[in-house]
């Protein structure tokens, strides 16, 4: 019922998670989604609130084929054999406190260029279907005295509510956040 305790669960798993705020950007979200996950070679989690994104009535325009063809293009060019003997790796391996944090600084080396990577396919994605995502997604947060950050459903309503508290004189704003891991701390400080 759009708890979001699932998500806190795996969110340091090393995947990223993007959130929709309602049907159209559970779709858009799952090309741009897998888009990024195979060029950054880590997975992604592409989730919705429970009931009111899978269980209500919602209109969505989906991409056509082709579109989607280019803006994804062909899984055999981006994802590596991980069973390729002669590029040998280990995964899923058991490490102890000694090693445990150098596997989690490795990591590093494909992490650290997602949101990069994942605010310039959303930004195509926004050209391609005229439907604009970002990492974050502020609104009249320039002069708020109060800023409700939310995900999910309940970030699609809070623009609404903004409108009608401004209307009553009150300075507030929202901050929708779509990209959840990783978290996208350096774009909100340029975007707020």
């Amino acid at each position: 019922h759009a708890g979001h305790d699932d998500l806190y669960a795996v969110a340091d798993c090393g995947w990223g998670i993007v959130i929709a705020r309602n049907v159209q950007e559970a779709a858009d979200l799952a090309a741009i989604a897998r888009r990024v996950a195979e060029d950054a070679q880590t997975p992604f989690i592409v989730a919705q609130d429970g009931f009111l994104t899978t269980h209500t009535l919602e209109n969505a325009r989906l991409p056509e084929d082709d579109l989607l063809r280019d803006f994804v293009g062909s899984p055999r060019e981006r994802i590596r054999d991980l069973f390729d003997p002669a590029e040998a790796l280990m995964s899923g391996v058991v490490q102890n406190q000694d090693s445990y944090m150098k596997g989690r600084i490795a990591q590093r080396a494909f992490t650290d260029p997602i949101l990069g990577d994942l605010a310039a396919a959303m930004a195509e994605w926004g050209e391609l279907t005229g439907r604009r995502l970002a990492p974050i997604d502020p609104y009249r947060c320039d002069d708020a005295e109060r800023i409700v950050v939310a995900m999910g459903t309940i970030a699609d309503s809070l623009p609404t509510v903004v409108d009608h508290l401004r209307a009553r004189g009150e300075r507030v704003g929202c901050l929708a956040v779509t990209a959840f891991r990783p978290f996208p701390a350096e774009i909100g400080r340029a975007h707020v």
